[in-house]
């Protein structure tokens, strides 16, 4: 019985090490959420061909584009900040394909500077 003892103490001090550790570090890098104003590494990353309108949304926090373009024919084009710490110089442009009936699709993603 006595070895019991330190046996229940180690097992407890591990389960409450271990219940505590995951709060500790969730606050590092990956927690580092982008403010809503900005798309950042993450976002850009999780933007892919073929998503919808509301995938993008969803995607970018609800952010809403700084300008929206035409391209050709139905081609549009939205252009979002992209966060400094990740693309100082760069703007975030998404193209996507509005048909006449249906749903708009993302069909590229790309990074370069806004010309009014």
């Amino acid at each position: 019985m006595n070895g019991s003892r330190p046996r229940a103490r180690a097992l407890a001090v591990g389960l409450l090490t271990g219940l505590l550790c995951p709060v500790a570090f969730s606050t590092g890098p990956a927690v580092a959420a982008d403010d809503g104003t900005c798309v950042g590494q993450g976002e850009y990353k999780k933007v892919a061909a073929g998503m919808s309108i509301t995938k993008l949304q969803n995607a970018l926090h609800g952010q809403t584009p700084f300008a929206e373009t035409t391209g050709k024919g139905k081609q549009r084009y939205r252009w979002y900040v992209a966060c400094d710490a990740w693309q100082p110089d760069l703007d975030v442009v998404v193209r996507f394909h509005e048909p006449v009936v249906g749903r708009r699709t993302v069909t590229r993603k790309a990074l370069d500077l806004f010309v009014a």
